[in-house]
């Protein structure tokens, strides 16, 4: 059985699915880059003390300029630090309440 990523979906052809795929893996080699460069040494804010004036459920947070927080500095901080560091990160930002579950554990 073939992996999921290896065939394109049906109705894309084989050329658009491998550039689909590279820019995808661009993306990833991006969001590497930055946390390496800047993210790493410098954790950003946490959403609620970023941006404190929008619960967790705003749709500030699913576009625009709460989106793009998220997706270029929180998450890549969350998925690329080590455990030491995101043990840290989530002592010394706590979930507050409306934000319980954020951190998806």
């Amino acid at each position: 059985m073939s992996s999921p990523r290896s065939e394109p979906p049906v109705g894309m052809s084989k050329e658009i699915w491998e550039k689909h795929l590279e820019r995808e893996a661009k993306a990833e080699k991006d969001r590497q880059d930055k946390f390496q460069k800047e993210l790493k040494d410098n954790p950003p804010e946490p959403p609620w003390e970023k941006y404190p004036g929008y619960s967790s459920n705003d749709i500030f947070w699913r576009m625009g300029e709460g989106e793009t927080y998220l997706m270029e500095y929180v998450w890549p901080y969350l998925r690329y630090a080590s455990e030491v560091d995101l043990k840290s990160y989530k002592e010394k930002y706590p979930e507050p309440n409306g934000w319980f579950g954020w951190y998806g554990e």
